[in-house]
């Protein structure tokens, strides 16, 4: 809608077209990062194992003399 009003407008609604910044790239590197993140962490936490370490290994009991 910005844009067909004509003038500056169209650079005004959707920003400055030239290259990105460094900064712009490194936000987008850390977003890229984030989703993979989130959606590995769904999928590992939709697919558990039916075995654990913790079941397998014995809990040490410390035995008091009196």
């Amino acid at each position: 809608m910005g844009v067909s009003l004509g003038g500056g407008a169209g650079q005004t609604l959707f920003g400055a077209g030239g290259p990105a910044t460094i900064l712009t790239k490194i936000t987008t590197g850390v977003a890229i990062l984030f989703m993979i993140t989130s959606l590995s962490l769904a999928y590992m936490s939709g697919h558990r194992a039916d075995t654990s370490v913790i079941k397998e290994s014995s809990i040490p009991v410390e035995q008091t003399t009196k």
